[in-house]
């Protein structure tokens, strides 16, 4: 069970690698979320239909549990952090890259998509979760049609993937308790994931980022404050710490100078004590430590 286990794990993750080409990837038989252990930023948009059990974890420090028929609409650069999941759990994921998910949320849904960087979580009935299984049977057909085969694949994707939120908008819109209405701080903070996402190599202040959304920094930072319960500078720090560990873990061709230039500090040196203070280690040994994690998995 286990053996099968990893072995879907590491399939998922190699169907994943190839997203900039196929541009969304749907997985099926979901017993867990896909990552071994602790936080992780996705750099892609994830779309989850529970179909039983529960599955329990932390967005953005808030704490979630996913029941059969719920469905999560998780955007990118976000914390993650699963905390627990039922043996019996089981979900259908659909993976988006960052270049489909961007030429999206430029078409007519952007504004839905907004509200989702707050409220990622959804209950539907199982006769609407069924109908948009449907719709991801016909994404996951297209997505792996070949394009000579089907000259206006990228055309039908795009159309298919507005008719799953326009679907899914449709069922949310009747049940007043799951509509979202966004407030400024909920636009404010979508708005400061999608800037610190594009500019953390060369800007990890937070007075910088208030001035991009033409605020003070205490206001902005008192803002951030109420809705994850960290400061805005606090938040950085955490978001950059999450993305040098999954960059440690997963990027085995870059070396540690490799990985301090492509976060953007000047000195490996700096790279290393910024690490020390928040995971308690340097850079080397938080990878010696997980080789040798890798080798007692086998």
């Amino acid at each position: 069970m286990l053996e099968t286990s990893l072995s879907k794990m590491k399939e998922w993750e190699r169907v994943v690698t190839d997203i900039d080409q196929r541009e969304l990837v749907v997985l099926r038989d979901v017993t867990r979320m896909p990552v071994e252990r602790g936080d992780f930023i996705s750099q892609n948009m994830v779309v989850i239909i529970s179909l039983s059990g529960q599955v329990s974890l932390l967005y953005d420090m808030q704490t979630f549990v996913f029941n059969p028929w719920n469905v999560a609409v998780v955007c990118p650069n976000h914390m993650v952090a699963p905390i627990d999941v039922s043996t019996d759990y089981n979900a259908i994921l659909m993976v988006i890259s960052p270049a489909f998910y961007e030429e999206m949320r430029r078409r007519t849904l952007s504004h839905d998509y907004i509200k989702f960087h707050s409220n990622p979580q959804f209950t539907l009935t199982a006769e609407q979760a069924q109908s948009l299984i449907k719709i991801v049977d016909v994404i996951e057909m297209i997505s792996h049609a070949d394009e000579a085969k089907m000259p206006h694949r990228h055309e039908l994707l795009t159309y298919m993937f507005d008719v799953f939120f326009e679907t899914m908008s449709m069922y949310l819109a009747k049940d007043d308790a799951s509509s979202v209405s966004l407030n400024k701080n909920e636009i404010l903070f979508s708005s400061f994931c999608e800037l610190l996402a594009k500019n953390y190599r060369e800007h990890k202040t937070m007075t910088w980022y208030a001035e991009q959304l033409h605020l003070t920094p205490k206001y902005f930072s008192s803002q951030i404050m109420r809705i994850i319960g960290k400061s805005a500078s606090d938040w950085i720090q955490e978001w950059l710490l999450i993305r040098a560990k999954q960059l440690l873990d997963t990027r085995w061709d870059m070396n540690i100078q490799e990985i301090s230039q492509s976060l953007g500090f000047e000195e490996q040196a700096s790279f290393t004590r910024f690490f020390r203070r928040g995971a308690g280690m340097s850079p080397r040994q938080w990878r010696e430590r997980d080789t040798a994690a890798r080798a007692a998995r086998g």
